[in-house]
């Protein structure tokens, strides 16, 4: 698994670390969130994703990128993704 937390929080902040945490700027509307409180969180810059899965080829770090943002509205959607050239 790439995200390993023991629970939910744990799972966030795994995320977070990789990911780095988001902001206003990267996730406009994240402060409107009712369980958003930057207080809960450190702030991280996100890594290199590239280096947690080298093995993975660049369809598949496309899609995997794509899946993973944190704002919803840029993440892909479930059709897009079925469609994506990693499954061709």
């Amino acid at each position: 698994a790439l995200f390993t937390g023991l629970n939910d929080n744990d799972q966030i902040k795994q995320i977070f670390k990789l990911m780095g945490t988001p902001t206003e700027k990267d996730y406009p509307g994240l402060v409107k969130l009712s369980e958003w409180n930057s207080e809960l969180f450190e702030n991280y810059s996100p890594l290199n994703l590239r280096q947690f899965v080298p093995e993975i080829d660049d369809d598949g770090f496309d899609l995997l990128s794509s899946m993973l943002k944190i704002d919803p509205d840029k993440r892909i959607t479930t059709a897009d993704a079925l469609s994506h050239p990693y499954f061709k």
